[in-house]
This record gives structure tokens, sequence and C-alpha cells, in this order.
């Protein structure tokens, strides 16, 4: 089902598949696929050409790290988007389920 999505992302015109946008469903299509290779150097491209998502992305790669048992990545994305976090983001944190395990080690 996700190799029919990503076929159907690459029809697209470059250009709008350069969109941060659509770089971001794509990161989440191999993220959920487990695909990790192609999920970090889909979000480093949105980390570079999008710095204003930057944050919210490294969260999310956080919280698919901890999901896929990295827990050695998972707690290097989440400390880098923490370090520039707000209050609310860093609430979110330390509430959010799927980062428990960073909590309890």
């Amino acid at each position: 089902m996700w190799q029919e999505a990503d076929r159907e992302f690459k029809r697209n015109q470059p250009q709008l598949r350069a969109h941060p946008d659509v770089l971001g469903v794509r990161w989440q299509i191999y993220a959920k696929a487990d695909d990790w290779k192609t999920a970090v150097e889909l979000a480093s491209v949105i980390i570079e050409q999008a710095p204003g998502k930057s944050r919210e992305t490294m969260y999310q790669l956080a919280r698919f790290a901890f999901r896929s048992n990295r827990l050695w990545e998972a707690r290097e994305w989440l400390e880098k988007a923490l370090k520039t976090a707000d209050r609310k983001m860093k609430l979110k944190a330390l509430t959010d389920r799927d980062l428990e395990a960073a909590w309890k080690s």
C-alpha cells in the first residue's frame, strides 16, 4: 500500500516533489513502512529546506525511532528537537506515550 502512495508522489513534477509538505508526507509513509534509511534522508532534506519545520520533524523522528525500538537514535533526535523547543513542545514531549521510554531510562 505504501509503495503505491510513493509511486503516486514520484509522478508529480519535480518542484512539487521537493516541497517540504510533500516531503513530510513521504517521510511519514517511509517511517510507517519502517524504511528508516529513506525516512531519515527525507527528514534531513526537510530540515535543510524548511528550518521552521525542523524542530517538529526531529520530534516526529524521535517518536518513530522509539516505536521502532531505535532508542539511541530516538534520544539523539529528541535531544535535537528539544534543544530549541518552546514550552508547549517540551510539555508535549513529557506526556507523549511514544516517548515514554525516554523518561524511563
